[in-house]
């Protein structure tokens, strides 16, 4: 649509409307990650913005700039376009674009572990909410403002912002903007070990994202709270009747996600959540469904240039045959995640043959822990007569 635009207004020789889809197409490549095109077209979206004196849409370009070098870690470059941006803003008297560069200025020094000064701008940027009637906006640097107090152990003026981003949360006429807030205090409640909190945003979170229609983070949401129950039932206060019932309710939450997934039309992200369900499915010994989720989420990652996630899904899976004793089929998944790492570990990326040989370690210990079960199971199976899918039935059998 952006392109679309540009072109129209190209058309008719309109370089404001010409600069305004410009930044637009960059917002969207910076969304995508594509981070070189997004900062091209940021800088002649500034261009035509100066040649046509419109100071809000320069500012706005550097705003731009701005947000892609904090995605690229270049933060001295991302701290001067951020203050150029708000420079200009404030000149013109454009709260919202102030507010805008005062949260980015927080972002930055947060990533860098400046807390106090994040702080600062945090609380900048929410007055300035204040100002305009952003509610959203308020809510979201009410959080961030938490998570700057909290990294300095200020626990009780974080639970003080938490709590007041919550009361706002109520007065949010947009489903999928109260969402986003209350899967956030979710999990900012959970670190602060209030239960009854966290249980409830992210209840409310997971039903406004299925009132927004957005399937993804509905079914994500699902799985974060069903981790919740997970770190419930693991301690050791509970007893057994409430930790089969934290159990079950695990189980009825994966099962919907699982259910809400299938909907998701971006295959890449399809993957993605069905991998998370395979992991969780695994871990409350959910073989069979753990295995049917990771096919799932192998089978969407053909035609995804992921190799990392690809071989983590295949080791992923062939621990969840090897648990059923499909040994033949663990091992094919194990040798081809093997063979992927290996790879990764060659690479001249650092972090990327970091993570391969990471990877490859974890296979091999895998493949060592499987050829330990297979002989214990293929006694067990000459002993009884059994095959080993029968020998897996009578592992699991109640009785």
């Amino acid at each position: 649509a952006f392109i679309e635009a540009k072109q129209a207004y190209a058309n008719i020789s309109h370089n404001l409307g010409v600069g305004a889809a410009l930044t637009g197409l960059a917002s969207v490549y910076r969304a995508q990650a594509k981070y070189s095109e997004a900062i091209e077209m940021f800088h002649e979206a500034e261009k035509l913005q100066r040649g046509v004196s419109n100071d809000n849409g320069v500012a706005n370009s550097l705003l731009g700039q701005a947000r892609v070098r904090l995605a690229q870690g270049a933060f001295a470059e991302a701290e001067e376009l951020f203050h150029r941006s708000k420079t200009i803003h404030s000149r013109t008297g454009n709260k919202d674009g102030v507010m805008n560069a005062l949260t980015g200025l927080g972002e930055l020094h947060q990533d860098q572990g400046n807390h106090a000064e994040a702080e600062e701008f945090y609380d900048q940027a929410q007055a300035a909410c204040v100002v305009l009637g952003d509610e959203t906006g308020r809510a979201r640097d009410l959080i961030s403002l938490a998570k700057a107090r909290q990294s300095q152990s200020k626990s009780k003026e974080a639970e003080e912002s938490m709590d007041e981003a919550r009361a706002i949360c109520a007065r949010i006429g947009s489903s999928h903007d109260r969402a986003w807030i209350l899967r956030s205090l979710g999990t900012m409640y959970n670190e602060h070990s209030r239960d009854a909190d966290a249980e409830d945003c992210y209840s409310r979170a997971e039903k406004a994202f299925g009132d927004a229609g957005d399937d993804q983070r509905q079914a994500e949401t699902l799985i974060l709270l069903s981790e919740f129950y997970i770190s419930q039932s693991g301690r050791g206060e509970q007893d057994d009747s409430l930790r089969q019932t934290l159990k079950s309710k695990v189980k009825g939450l994966l099962d919907e996600a699982r259910e809400i997934s299938t909907r998701i039309d971006h295959s890449p992200s399809r993957a993605r959540i069905f991998r998370r369900l395979g992991e969780q499915y695994f871990t409350q010994s959910l073989y069979k469904d753990a295995e049917d989720a990771l096919t799932i989420s192998e089978s969407d990652l053909a035609d995804v240039g992921d190799k990392q996630m690809k071989a983590e899904v295949l080791a992923l899976l062939g621990g969840a045959k090897m648990r059923q004793f499909k040994f033949g089929e663990a091992e094919t998944c194990l040798t081809q995640a093997r063979a992927t790492f290996a790879r990764l570990a060659k690479a001249e990326n650092q972090p990327a043959a970091l993570k391969g040989l990471s990877g490859l370690e974890n296979v091999k210990a895998m493949a060592g822990s499987m050829d330990n079960l297979r002989t214990v199971v293929e006694a067990f199976c000459h002993q009884n007569g059994l095959s080993p899918s029968e020998a897996y039935e009578v592992s699991i059998s109640p009785d």
